[in-house]
């Protein structure tokens, strides 16, 4: 038999790069890149280096500027002491200290007092903010009682002599259900706001309580000089908040069961229809609420009596006339 001759497998080819055209030239361009990127990095990080030792010198430089004095100032204090007369040494230095200790408590005193500002309307005083970020919603407030006042005095042609009952809930003004969140401030600043624009056309309010007294009312004694009294002295839980501010606020205050009044002024649903005449139209105004609680609103006129044969006074349907 013929010998198997053993051959060896022949391996792949492997191109030469150095033998393609261009080679020399490549390897140059990748070796200029990676020398100036090389430089450039080693350039940057040289003058952040010196950046660095230069923010360090300016920074022990400002630090010695600002404990030179006091080390002045220290060495200077020890040789007071050490002279022959150290109490009287020790004045101009204990001098500065004790100023600096008393404006320092006088800028924590001020700093912790509580500041507010005052609202007023023809020189009566309608409310207060406790900072000038609530001015916006204290004038909205304020604005939102004069409004309704002006428009239920112009709807039911209200003038001097006449009545408006007022049921305000503070409760509901705050958000929450009546009678669990009364509030003297806010009805005191509730009653001022509509008493400076009823006051002065000589209109009288007729604050109504809560159920407690049977809503009864307070009014200034002039406004009903015949009618009855009776003997309550209205309580913020016992009375309502803006009843005790009425009170408070008139010059001779009574208490009376009941009234008829020539206007009245729900605030937060007190239900003062009771103590209105007997011919109430609802009076729908540009403000329908002061804080949370809504507005509702009336105003009366004569009856109207007879059948189809009788002829009515047409001006008598807007109201009561003035004589």
């Amino acid at each position: 038999m013929a010998e198997l001759q053993h051959k060896t497998p022949r391996k792949p080819r492997r191109t030469n790069l150095r033998r393609l055209p261009g080679w020399h030239r490549t390897g140059e361009i990748f070796y200029a890149v990676g020398f100036l990127t090389e430089y450039w990095l080693i350039c940057l990080g040289r003058k952040a280096a010196a950046a660095a030792h230069a923010a360090r010198d300016a920074a022990l430089y400002l630090i010695w500027l600002l404990l030179a004095p006091v080390l002045e100032l220290g060495q200077a204090f020890c040789t007071a002491l050490a002279g022959p007369h150290p109490l009287r040494q020790l004045v101009p230095w204990l001098a500065p200290c004790a100023a600096g200790v008393i404006l320092w408590a006088v800028v924590a005193h001020g700093l912790n007092l509580h500041f507010t500002l005052q609202v007023e309307v023809n020189g009566t005083v309608v409310g207060s903010v406790a900072t000038e970020q609530n001015f916006d919603t204290a004038r909205a407030d304020l604005q939102a009682r004069l409004a309704a006042a002006r428009q239920l005095a112009e709807a039911a042609r209200l003038r001097r002599g006449h009545i408006v009952v007022v049921g305000c809930s503070t409760s509901e003004v705050v958000g929450h259900q009546v009678g669990s969140w009364s509030t003297p401030q806010i009805a005191q600043a509730i009653f001022d706001g509509l008493n400076s624009v009823f006051a002065p056309m000589g209109v009288y309010i007729a604050a109504q309580c809560c159920e407690h007294l049977n809503r009864a009312l307070i009014v200034e004694h002039e406004a009903v000089p015949g009618a009855e009294i009776v003997n309550v002295l209205p309580q913020p839980k016992a009375g309502s908040s803006f009843a005790t501010a009425a009170y408070q606020s008139f010059r001779h205050p009574v208490a009376l069961e009941e009234i008829r009044a020539d206007a009245g002024l729900d605030i937060g649903g007190t239900l003062i229809g009771m103590h209105l005449r007997e011919v109430a139209v609802p009076v729908r105004l540009s403000v329908t609420q002061i804080g949370q609680a809504p507005i509702l609103c009336a105003r009366t006129r004569p009856k109207f009596i007879g059948g189809e044969r009788a002829i009515y006074d047409e001006h008598l349907k807007d109201g009561y006339p003035e004589f």
